[in-house]
């Protein structure tokens, strides 16, 4: 009896022993044009760490990355004028590197994270070509007072804008943490339930990710800084440099307009916010600027050649402006209007739009 369960015991160990799963791993074969033998330097993109170094023989070498997910890397080879950037997958990948051309042409196979990005790479492509095309029909245009062609080559930009804004939005919300990355780098004036939507469809296995934590923070100030939601105050100085807050300004609404001296758009829109600005300041309408410019007489000079004569400030950060940061400011023009208590109630209204609404709602 005891004969037979000894026998048992070894079939089952063994059965045990012959089905355990091997680890993946993710190695990389790296292949190279044109680059003579030299050691190379492999490091993750979000980090300022070697994960491993090696050395290239006749062009080539394979290495075991130290990752134990899916993670952006940088492959740096001397003499390249720019470091290589993938999508490193647990998988078996080759890296294909074409010294010859410079910054080096690259692919990669092996990788489907790097897969989908390749993938975006050549809408994104094929969208600035269209761009372009119709881009340079309506410069001529222009040049020949074409009104009929402008008309149609700015209606063909437009659409186009408007369908790969859509695109990029349902790329990023069905590919995980390769959307968290299009929507950190490309969309720049999506809303929280898009972002959140996004940030919902990133597996767990990632949310350590820096890349995945400084999209969450981006989220969640969204979240924040929603209609409906109290506002975030700021605290900057003026145009003399003394400090001037939101909390400080008063009026039935408030307009928070971020804009910038280099900013064409904001500029163009600039004479019809002023023409609202004094038909309803004695109404109740205060408007509080907020400029992401850096550079201080250029800002003044913007002010007073456009006849801005309400409230400014700015900490001049350019794109690190504290105030853009707090609300999830990533392009401009861009506004946010709140009623006499402090709550956010409408956001990035056209002139037209706002217009309209101080007319309903600031009754002589």
């Amino acid at each position: 009896m005891f004969y037979k369960l000894a026998q048992i015991a070894v079939i089952i160990i063994g059965l045990s022993a012959c089905t355990q799963e091997k680890q993946p791993q993710s190695t990389l074969k790296i292949e190279t044009r044109a680059i003579s033998d030299t050691e190379i330097k492999v490091s993750l993109a979000d980090a300022d760490s070697t994960l491993i170094t090696a050395q290239l023989i006749n062009g080539s070498t394979t290495i075991t990355l130290p990752i134990n997910r899916p993670r952006m890397i940088v492959v740096e080879i001397p003499n390249l004028s720019k470091p290589v950037v993938f999508f490193a997958d647990i998988n078996e990948m080759v890296l294909s590197i074409n010294g010859e051309s410079d910054p080096a042409a690259f692919t990669v196979t092996g990788s489907m994270y790097q897969d989908s990005l390749d993938v975006f790479a050549r809408m994104q492509q094929a969208n600035k070509n269209y761009l372009d095309m119709y881009n340079s029909a309506w410069q001529q245009a222009i040049q020949a007072s074409d009104s009929l062609t402008m008309q149609f080559a700015y209606a063909k930009l437009d659409s186009a804008y408007y369908a790969f804004e859509d695109y990029k939005l349902a790329f990023a919300k069905r590919n995980g943490i390769i959307g968290a990355l299009i929507a950190q780098r490309y969309l720049y004036e999506a809303s929280y339930s898009d972002l959140n939507d996004i940030y919902e469809n990133i597996p767990v296995l990632f949310q350590e990710d820096e890349l995945v934590k400084d999209f969450k923070k981006r989220v969640d100030i969204l979240k924040n800084t929603q209609v409906g939601m109290r506002f975030t105050d700021i605290t900057q100085a003026d145009t003399t440099g003394a400090p001037l807050s939101i909390s400080a300004v008063s009026g039935s609404y408030v307009l928070l307009d971020f804009w910038a001296s280099w900013c064409g758009p904001c500029r163009a829109a600039n004479p019809d916010l002023v023409q609202i600005y004094n038909d309803f300041k004695d109404k109740g309408l205060q408007i509080v600027g907020i400029s992401l410019d850096n550079n201080k007489d250029n800002w003044k000079r913007a002010i007073n050649t456009d006849g801005l004569t309400w409230y400014h400030m700015s900490d001049l950060k350019g794109w690190q402006n504290e105030g853009a940061e707090a609300y999830g400011i990533r392009s401009i023009p861009q506004s946010i209007l709140l009623d006499h208590q402090g709550f956010i109630i409408q956001k990035n209204l056209s002139t037209e739009e706002l217009r309209n609404f101080l007319e309903d709602n600031l009754k002589d």
